[in-house]
């Protein structure tokens, strides 16, 4: 008796494309704003900014109810809230100027991606008086707690090596 010859499907794999967001959900009729400078670092204002921090945890929230993003949350925004990019050359620029957003970005998106909330560290409220480690670069929080009540349930490192790896 001979073995069927059996066929296998590649999983597909995951992209993050730049310009077009990878969400179903449809665009809002009116696009939305893009995210610009406001003191040097990148801003939302409200009311977009007071829903992509109630419901994703996205930003650090100031007086005039905008909120500051870091450059990893405004590639989430860009591919899961339909927020535009700052201009059409940010990423290049971004890339250039700060070498690890690629992997930072990636490690957001994916850990974000069961519905748990990542918060940077820069991100946090001086309010809540947490005292992350050095090496701390985010906390999380389960999907069903609120980040803005409760502790969150871990710390995120990030790290790199370059040390070999005995797997013997």
């Amino acid at each position: 008796m001979g073995r069927q010859k059996r066929t296998f499907t590649p999983r597909v794999r995951t992209t993050r494309p730049l310009g077009v967001p990878i969400t179903p959900n449809q665009a809002p009729g009116v696009p939305l704003e893009a995210p610009f400078e406001k003191d040097g670092q990148w801003y939302i204002p409200a009311p977009l900014a007071s829903r992509l921090h109630q419901k994703s945890a996205i930003g650090r929230t100031e007086t005039e109810g905008g909120i500051y993003l870091t450059s990893e949350e405004i590639l989430f925004c860009h591919w899961h809230r339909h927020v535009p990019l700052p201009s059409e050359d940010w990423f290049a620029q971004s890339v250039e100027s700060d070498p690890d957003l690629v992997a930072r970005a990636v490690a957001f998106d994916v850990a974000r991606s069961g519905g748990e909330l990542i918060v940077p560290v820069a991100n946090l409220s001086a309010k809540r008086n947490f005292s992350p480690s050095p090496s701390t670069w985010a906390l999380r929080w389960n999907r069903e707690q609120n980040f803005s009540k409760e502790d969150p349930v871990a710390h995120v490192r990030w790290v790199w090596t370059t040390d070999d790896v005995n797997w013997i």
